[in-house]
């Protein structure tokens, strides 16, 4: 037992939840520093800022579909409205990669590269019309939203790294928007 002003608490600054100047806090109440931040590298070994505002070092480290995005949108979204043990809410089924691609009765909602203007986002924020997703639940934490935002402005690349293939197979055809 000591008393915990004594005590040096390793990471800088003057004490727990505190960092010195051009240092950062990351979500595990370390300090690192915030020049690491958009720096091209991910510092996720070092240093954990993907809870943060500007989550995945400002798009630094790559985003995985299954245990990254998957992992958010089975744990809030497919309980009970999004499976097939239900009718699919609105056409949508997120069981997989390709049933969120595929989209539903208001189309698709990821427009790889382009979070804002993906359905998905908007609903997940509240600013599409209807209600804010997912339906009848707390809001999404912001860094799950963030999380999902940075998968889709990355690409929106699915667990075969391949990216989504759209609909247009035919010769001379390309996808509008």
């Amino acid at each position: 037992v000591c008393e915990e002003s004594l005590c040096d608490d390793g990471g800088g600054g003057g004490g727990p939840g505190e960092c010195e100047e051009g240092e950062i806090l990351d979500c595990f109440g370390n300090c690192g520093l915030e020049s690491w931040l958009g720096d091209g590298s991910c510092d996720e070994s070092m240093v954990d800022f993907n809870c943060l505002e500007f989550a995945y070092d400002n798009g630094d480290c790559q985003i995985d579909f299954e245990p990254h995005v998957m992992s958010i949108i089975s744990s809030n979204c497919t309980g009970y409205c999004h499976t097939g043990n239900a009718i699919y809410q609105n056409g949508l089924n997120l069981e997989s990669y390709e049933g969120l691609m595929n989209g539903g009765n208001s189309g698709p909602p990821v427009i790889a590269g382009y979070p804002e203007a993906s359905l998905l986002i908007q609903k997940l924020n509240g600013t599409a019309p209807g209600e804010q997703m997912p339906d009848g639940q707390l809001p999404l934490a912001d860094n799950y939203i963030a999380t999902i935002s940075h998968w889709i402005a990355q690409g929106a690349i699915g667990p075969d790294d391949d990216g989504w293939e759209d609909g247009c197979v035919e010769d001379g055809l390309i996808e509008d928007c």
